[in-house]
């Protein structure tokens, strides 16, 4: 066999021949068991990870050169097809934590954001109740879609149709406070008259 079409299986078993062990030898060496050693010999393909051909590199006192060329072949070495489907396995399990966690994240953020709307809302509840009691008017200016401050809070309250007149928002604010749902505060988007 040429240098060039050497698999790893066949330099492994070269390098073990040459270091005079059996298979059970280096396996005791290397910390593996016997039939691993047969597996790694005979099989075309990647049957280990990384760290259990670092032991065997250790194991036979490789120098560098020979140790970087049996690390090139398990490298170049393909993985095998159960090896192939579980390691498909692991990247959607890691890609499945990985959406969890993010998941999680995002809905510990928004109940921080959502915690933090709750005295808004509770102010501008108050704000818009007040401004009720004195008779305000609504000050929209459709025609140059100008929208009133009035309008704007109930807006962001979730009530359609903004302020209207004092006698209405007071009843709209009531079924607010009133309703166990708290509406999504939505402060974009007033034009459109």
């Amino acid at each position: 066999m040429t240098s060039t079409t050497m698999t790893m299986g066949a330099y492994l078993r070269a390098l073990r021949t040459s270091a005079r062990l059996t298979q059970a030898e280096l396996a005791a060496a290397s910390g593996m068991r016997p039939g691993t050693i047969g597996n790694l010999e005979s099989s075309g393909f990647r049957v280990v990870g990384r760290e259990r051909i670092d032991n065997l590199i250790g194991a036979l006192k490789l120098e560098r050169a020979r140790a970087a060329r049996l690390l090139a072949l398990w490298e170049a070495a393909p993985l095998s097809p159960f090896a192939e489907k579980r390691q498909r396995q692991w990247d959607a399990a890691r890609e499945r934590r990985r959406r969890e966690s993010d998941n999680r994240a995002a809905a510990a953020e928004l109940s921080v954001q959502r915690d933090q709307l709750v005295p808004i809302r509770a102010a501008l509840i108050l704000l818009l109740d007040v401004a009720a009691t004195v008779e305000r008017k609504c000050q929209c200016e459709p025609a140059q879609e100008i929208v009133c401050e009035l309008c704007v809070g109930m807006r962001a309250l979730g009530v359609a149709g903004g302020w209207v007149d004092s006698a209405t928002a007071m009843r709209r604010l009531g079924e607010i406070q009133d309703a166990d749902d708290e509406p999504e505060l939505d402060f974009g988007g007033f034009g459109g008259y």
